[in-house]
């Protein structure tokens, strides 16, 4: 039932964004598609899905951008036994491919949707409104990269350990590791957490290996993990919807190495922190998904490489906490709005996300539902109103010329060759291409939000309250 409504509702929002055309409607969605589409096409050829070509060449031929230089190329920064499950797409005709891509990514809203309610016995529709604007239909959707399939990996281990299903969920857990930094510490606090899932994940975590060597070779893979991730972390350090604690360091002037050192320092923190509260949340309120649902949603918070869309992760964590603690539903209305929009844009989807999570934190006193989706909603427009009045002056000036300079110094980008990793050619895009590398008090502005959501959520582990509903 939540996959054909779901899939109803991807008709009905690709026919409003194409006008009926679903060739126009599929340009202005899943933007990153061709990356993954030409990644898993080099891996299905033999050749190397992490150097410039054939990644460029092909990414221009199905789908370049607006304005995007000839020597430019978007990386794919995968695992090998990622990419490899997206091979099957690439025999596909891009546009076909595309089409099943951007369905498939709403079926994990879908399942994502299903499997939490299930957890925490409520509604459906209900979830799926909180899960809506941001891992349904709203900036997930628009850049259509694999984190919506990585959060429906993650709910669905949610409930396979709500039925006591350990190798479902050690399965799962892996399978979520699409998105390695988001699936990371589920994996950990299961393995730690749960005795019965460690032979599972010991079988699983291997297989996930072989895949990647039978696929790439040992050589691809051992650049996988020595160049192309540190590379990928380092040139993302002036992207500006980076909402890492990393960026912000180097742009504070601190020297990348060091940046990046304590980014990781962050995200090991974060999720040692959300593995010890997992375990004492999901004891006290009887709820074992907890255990792969709070880790990824506290690691959110600093660290290396964090983009808005995998923000997103952490709200399964929060629905599952809605009932019992009241910061987990001020994180809710924190997090499904897209606060880099007009409040005009923002009106519905805030609205539609609060009376969800009303829903859920308040199964039996129902006139509660209408009275906190309005305050919730009426203090979200507040708070986007007053950050558009956030001057948009920007600050940081020399540090960011300063690395730019560093990053992408004269004849930097006609020495880019062919067989060069693609981060390497995407750090010099950031670093010279207007306004994707220039820090303002607006841009800060509009990320403190989604800082706050995440800082509220992990103050939840602090509740002494057992599994009963909140008042």
């Amino acid at each position: 039932m939540a996959a054909v409504i779901a899939t109803l509702l991807l008709a009905i929002d690709l026919a409003k964004a194409g006008h009926g055309r679903l060739d126009v409607a599929l340009t202005a969605t899943a933007l990153d598609f061709r990356v993954v589409y030409c990644g898993a096409e080099a891996l299905r050829t033999g050749k190397d899905p992490y150097t410039v070509e054939p990644l460029r060449s092909c990414e221009h031929r199905v789908g370049r951008e607006p304005g995007e230089p000839e020597w430019a190329v978007t990386p794919l920064p995968l695992p090998g036994y990622a990419i490899a499950l997206f091979v099957p797409l690439s025999l596909l005709p891009f546009v076909a491919a595309k089409a099943l891509w951007v369905w498939l990514l709403v079926l994990g809203f879908a399942l994502a949707s299903a499997c939490i309610a299930a957890t925490a016995r409520a509604p459906t529709l209900a979830v799926a409104a909180v899960f809506a604007p941001t891992i349904g239909f709203g900036i997930n959707l628009h850049y259509g990269e694999p984190v919506p399939l990585a959060i429906a990996a993650l709910c669905a281990a949610a409930l396979a350990l709500e039925r006591k299903a350990y190798r479902s969920a050690a399965a799962l857990t892996v399978v979520a590791s699409i998105e390695p930094h988001v699936a990371l510490p589920a994996i950990l606090a299961l393995g730690l957490l749960v005795p019965r899932a460690r032979l599972p994940l010991a079988v699983a975590l291997p297989a996930a290996g072989a895949l990647s060597l039978a696929t790439l070779g040992f050589a691809r893979n051992l650049e996988y993990f020595t160049t192309l991730l540190p590379l990928h972390a380092q040139s993302e350090l002036l992207a500006r919807d980076q909402l890492g604690l990393s960026r912000f360091l180097a742009l504070a002037g601190m020297p990348a190495r060091s940046s990046l050192l304590l980014g990781t320092l962050c995200y090991s923190a974060t999720t040692a922190f959300g593995i010890v509260a997992a375990r004492r949340l999901s004891a006290r309120l009887a709820l074992p998904g907890l255990i792969v649902l709070f880790p990824p949603a506290a690691a959110m918070l600093g660290g290396t490489f964090v983009h808005d869309v995998q923000i997103a992760a952490a709200l399964p964590a929060a629905v599952l906490l809605a009932p019992y603690v009241r910061t987990a539903r001020v994180a809710i209305a924190l997090l499904v709005v897209d606060w880099t929009a007009s409040w005009r844009d923002q009106v519905f989807p805030a609205l539609v996300g609060t009376l969800g999570a009303a829903v859920v934190a308040f199964p039996v006193q129902r006139r509660r539902w209408i009275t906190w989706a309005g305050e919730a909603t009426l203090f979200t427009m507040l708070l986007l109103a007053a950050l558009a009045r956030v001057p948009d002056r920007q600050v940081g000036v020399d540090s960011v010329r300063a690395q730019a300079a560093a990053i992408a110094p004269p004849g930097a980008i006609e020495r880019l060759t062919p067989h060069d990793p693609a981060s390497r050619a995407w750090a010099l895009r950031i670093a010279v291409e207007p306004g994707w590398k220039e820090i303002t008090l607006g841009d800060v502005a509009d990320k403190a939000p989604l800082w706050i959501a995440l800082v509220l959520l992990i103050a939840a582990a602090g509740t002494g309250e057992r599994r009963r509903a909140a008042a």
